[in-house]
């Protein structure tokens, strides 16, 4: 069951990526096919969808290479949101198979699990958000002193300093930067390092999160009754008996 839930909520991302990639081809496909005009890349077709398709495919899967970036502020945004995918997706991957081997839950369905997973940590992530944009806000003033843009970016690939800040922390924290811009100073260097701490244990708190239950007293006790009467589900599905518990001998040995 956990691995036909895990199949599903690993198209339900291929799906999403492939959502964001039709969106960023309607915002700004001809320049992607203008900017890579004359690149081998373009050599295998004549459509900007397939590049589009190749950058949310990269970035979903954490292995972007910064071979293609977003041209406008509005592409700027969908990718920021493609970023955020990647991050709870993989997140989302690693709770389909822990919630599915918690004792004395029922199989529950790939929707139902992410709505689990939601209730659990949309205030901590709010936080996150919050204050990645208050910090992204708060150093975009500096961007120049202790962080580099790419020396190529200019003309539309210009950023406002400020979300330059933002876009910065976010993919940080998010652990996909893209190499675009990047910390050379020590204070850049001072405000990457709590932003990736953050990005790098978060994911075991949600998951924390999420397996802590709290269920009202009723709840608690149909629980203990319904381990009393299938004292073999008490360990969860992902518990194996040893082979040797199972002989007769054993068992007789216990019931005594």
């Amino acid at each position: 069951m956990w691995a036909a839930r895990l199949f599903q909520g690993y198209i339900l991302c291929l799906v999403i990526a492939l959502v964001l990639a039709g969106i960023i081809n309607v915002l700004e496909g001809d320049q992607w096919m203008q900017a890579t005009k004359g690149q081998k890349i373009r050599e295998g077709g004549t459509y900007s969808f397939d590049q589009c398709l190749w950058f949310t495919f990269t970035v979903l899967h954490g292995v972007a290479f910064g071979d293609f970036m977003t041209k406008t502020t509005a592409g700027d945004y969908i990718n920021a949101v493609s970023i955020s995918v990647s991050y709870w997706c993989t997140i989302f991957m690693m709770a389909i198979v822990m919630m599915s081997q918690l004792p004395g839950v029922k199989p529950r369905g790939l929707f139902s699990m992410l709505s689990q997973m939601a209730s659990a940590v949309w205030p901590s992530y709010l936080i996150v958000v919050s204050l990645t944009f208050l910090f992204g806000f708060i150093v975009g003033p500096y961007m120049a002193d202790g962080l580099s843009p790419d020396p190529s970016c200019s003309g539309s690939c210009e950023k406002k300093i400020n979300l330059l800040g933002v876009q910065f922390l976010w993919s940080v924290v998010h652990r996909a930067p893209f190499g675009d811009v990047w910390p050379d100073t020590p204070f850049g260097r001072a405000v990457t390092i709590p932003a990736a701490l953050v990005g790098y244990l978060y994911p075991p708190y949600v998951l924390a999160l999420i397996a802590i239950r709290q269920p009202t007293a009723s709840e608690h006790a149909k629980l203990l009754e319904h381990f009393q009467a299938h004292p073999e589900e008490a360990m969860g599905p992902g518990y194996i008996v040893p082979a040797s518990a199972r002989a007769p001998d054993f068992v007789q040995l216990q019931a005594k």
